[in-house]
C-alpha cells in the first residue's frame, strides 16, 4: 500500500525470516525535502507480535540519480540496541545491524542515516528498499519541492502600448523560480504601476497595485491592466515577490487617442502672394487633452478655385501632425481680402482660420504713360497704370524713374 504525506512516503514491505514475515507500513521522512536541500532520512515501521527484524539483517536504499548519498556515515536509532554499518556503492545506501543488538519485534522502530543532498529538480522521485537476506523489495515515491524563491522574470506583457483609457492587449505576468530553475508554486506576486503621471489601474483590484498568486508553472499573471487617461512612457510597472531583490519590470506605453480639437492658422500676419506659405496646427489634443498626432487635409472654406488672373493655381497640402502641432507651407497666388483656410482632420474634426488677407508682390509689371514732346526746362507729368506682380495680381507701389 502507497500514501503519500506531507514530506513522507509510506513504503509497504515484507520481509521474510525463517518463518517469520514482515508485512508492516512503512515511512521514510526528511525534515527537509526541498530541492537541493541537505539532511538526515528517517526510516520508520511497525513490527507486529511474530514479526522479528535479525540483529545481522541488511537493507539496501536506493535513491534516484541526482540524490547525492555519497557522504552518509551517521546512523542512528531511538529504540533500536546495538550497533549499524553503512556503505555507499553508487546511489545505494547499505545499512546493516552489525549483530550487537538484539532482534526486535512488536512495535514500531526508526534508523535515521545521513546526510543525503536532495536532486534539484522538483516533483516524484522514486526510492526503491530491499533486504538481504530475507529478499524484501518495494518502492515508494518522495516528493520534492520547490527551494525559496530566488528569481522573478517577465514572463509576458512586456513592451506593449494601448491608448488612453483602453486595456493592454495581453496580461502581465512573471514567473517566480528558485535557484536551481524550478517553478515555485503559491508565491505572492505584487505588481505596482506608477502612482501617478501615465499608468494605469489592474481590473482584479481597481488600484495601480495588485497581489496574485504563481500557480503551478511559477507563473502570476495579472488581471487586465488598463492604462489611464494620461498619455505618456514609457513608464514601468514592477513584479515583485518577497525574497528577491530585483523586480520583474513590464515597459508600458499610454498612447494620445485620435485628434478631438485643434487650432489652424497662418502665423506672422497677412501673408504675400506666393509658394511657401505656412500653415500651422497648434493645440491638438485628444479628448482627454493629450498632445496627440494625425493630420489635417487643407481646403478653401468657400470651395473656390482661387486661380490669379494669370491662370496659375493654388497649392494646398496636408499637415501631418506630431505631439500637438504641425505646418506645412501652402502655394497661394491670388491676392483677396478675408481668405479663409479650412482643415479637416483624419479623425473627421473641422476647424477654419481666421480670416487673413493676401497682399500682392512686388509690381513688376506696369504701363507707364507717353508725355508726347516737351519743352526743356519746363515740367510735366507721368502716370503709372496696370501695375502687377509676378502672378499678375493689381500691385501698389512706388515706380523709380531713370
Amino acid at each position: 500500500m502507497k500514501r503519500l504525506l506531507k514530506k513522507t512516503f509510506t513504503l509497504a514491505y515484507s520481509i521474510i525470516l525463517a518463518s517469520a514475515v514482515l508485512a508492516r507500513a512503512g515511512t521514510i521522512t526528511s525534515a527537509d525535502l526541498t530541492a537541493g536541500a541537505t539532511g538526515n532520512y528517517t526510516f520508520e515501521f511497525t513490527l507486529g507480535a511474530t514479526d522479528v527484524l535479525a540483529n545481522n539483517e541488511q537493507i539496501d536504499i536506493a535513491f534516484p540519480a541526482g540524490f547525492d548519498v555519497s557522504s552518509v556515515s551517521s546512523i542512528s536509532s531511538t529504540n533500536i540496541d546495538g550497533g549499524f554499518t553503512v556503505s555507499v556503492l553508487g546511489q545505494i545506501i547499505t545499512i546493516t545491524r552489525d549483530g550487537t543488538g538484539t532482534p526486535i519485534s512488536n512495535g514500531t522502530f526508526d534508523i535515521t542515516f545521513g546526510p543525503v543532498t536532495n536532486i534539484t529538480s522538483i516533483g516524484n522521485q522514486t526510492i526503491t528498499f530491499a533486504a538481504t537476506p530475507s529478499g524484501f523489495n518495494d518502492s515508494a515515491a518522495v516528493t520534492i519541492v520547490a527551494d525559496s524563491p530566488s528569481s522573478i522574470a517577465v514572463s509576458a506583457g512586456d513592451s506593449q502600448s494601448a491608448t488612453v483609457n483602453t486595456a493592454f492587449s495581453t496580461n502581465l505576468a512573471a514567473i517566480v523560480e528558485d535557484q536551481f530553475g524550478n517553478p515555485i508554486n503559491g508565491a505572492s506576486v505584487i505588481f505596482t504601476a506608477p502612482s501617478s503621471g501615465a499608468s494605469g489601474t489592474f481590473s482584479g483590484s481597481g488600484t495601480n497595485t495588485e497581489t496574485v498568486l504563481t500557480n503551478s508553472s511559477g507563473v502570476a499573471t495579472a488581471s487586465v491592466f488598463t492604462a489611464n487617461t494620461i498619455a505618456g512612457g514609457p513608464y514601468t510597472v514592477n513584479g515583485t515577490v518577497s525574497g528577491v531583490g530585483t523586480p520583474a519590470t513590464f515597459s508600458l506605453m499610454n498612447t494620445a487617442n485620435v485628434i478631438f480639437s485643434y487650432d489652424l492658422s497662418v502665423p506672422g500676419g497677412d501673408p504675400v502672394v506666393g509658394p511657401g506659405i505656412p500653415l500651422q496646427v497648434s493645440n491638438a489634443v485628444d479628448s482627454f487633452g493629450n498632445p496627440t498626432s494625425g493630420s489635417v487635409t487643407v481646403s478653401f472654406t468657400d470651395g473656390q478655385s482661387h486661380q490669379v488672373p494669370n491662370g496659375e493655381s493654388p497649392v494646398l497640402r496636408n499637415i501631418p501632425v506630431t505631439g500637438g502641432s504641425g505646418s506645412t507651407n501652402q502655394d497661394l497666388f491670388l491676392a483677396e481680402t478675408g481668405l479663409q483656410l479650412h482643415g479637416t482632420s483624419n479623425s473627421s474634426v473641422e476647424e477654419d482660420t481666421p480670416q487673413f488677407n493676401m497682399n500682392a508682390g512686388d509690381i513688376e509689371n506696369f504701363t507707364l504713360s507717353d508725355p508726347g514732346e516737351q519743352t526743356a526746362g519746363s515740367s510735366f507729368t507721368l502716370s503709372v497704370s496696370n501695375a502687377r506682380d509676378g502672378f499678375n495680381n493689381p500691385a501698389d507701389g512706388t515706380v523709380a524713374l531713370s
